[in-house]
């Protein structure tokens, strides 16, 4: 044992020992870095998604508010034609990118695809005012 503690005690196997310790603290660090970038991003594109979801919801709203009475019983009903979806939804598309252009770059960097998010906020915010009129709520908004 004390032939162990001898060559512990050496000046070339502290030199080593200290390097390894120097080496995990290194890769300690370098992934404690990349959790903290990673929660970064994931909570910019949570804001920016957020972001992006509500003003999908705020036209969404003001094109049901301004439209006629059939736009409001195809809303209740939700018997769109395709046309028409795709018109809604470009509309949509265009005025989210007139106010959210900072948020939809941020989304871009991250890889989203914009315009399926835009439509899939759009038919979730369409499927929300459904909800609410199949229940009678028609002063929701």
């Amino acid at each position: 044992m004390e032939y162990f503690y001898k060559i512990l005690a050496s000046d070339e196997v502290q030199k080593i020992m200290l390097n390894i310790v120097i080496a995990i603290l290194s890769w300690i660090g370098l992934k404690i870095s990349v959790l903290v970038s990673d929660k970064i991003k994931n909570e910019k594109v949570k804001n920016a998604l957020q972001a992006v979801y509500g003003k999908v919801s705020a036209v969404v709203i003001d094109v049901y508010k301004s439209g006629s009475e059939d736009l409001k019983k195809k809303a209740k009903d939700g018997k769109f034609t395709p046309e028409e979806k795709a018109e809604w939804i470009s509309n949509i598309l265009a005025q989210v990118k007139l106010t959210k252009q900072a948020e939809l770059n941020q989304l871009k960097l991250a890889g989203e695809d914009i315009e399926g998010t835009i439509k899939f906020y759009s038919e979730l915010a369409w499927a929300e005012i459904k909800k609410k009129l199949s229940i009678g709520r028609s002063n929701f908004i």
